[in-house]
């Protein structure tokens, strides 16, 4: 598993912005992400537009 760069900001604060999320896999590192931070399969399906009506 690659580990998630640090990024360290203008004032040598940590930016935990997500740094690449472009092509075909966005949805799935965002997915990944998002439970590595501890976020439940249900918050993320709401993040994801699952709360959104059809």
């Amino acid at each position: 598993m690659n580990p998630m760069p640090v990024i360290v900001n203008e004032l040598g604060q940590v930016d935990n912005t997500v740094v690449d999320l472009r092509g075909d896999d966005q949805f799935r590192e965002l997915v990944r992400l998002l439970e590595r931070r501890g976020y439940r399969t249900e918050r993320i399906e709401k993040i994801l537009g699952g709360d959104f009506p059809a």
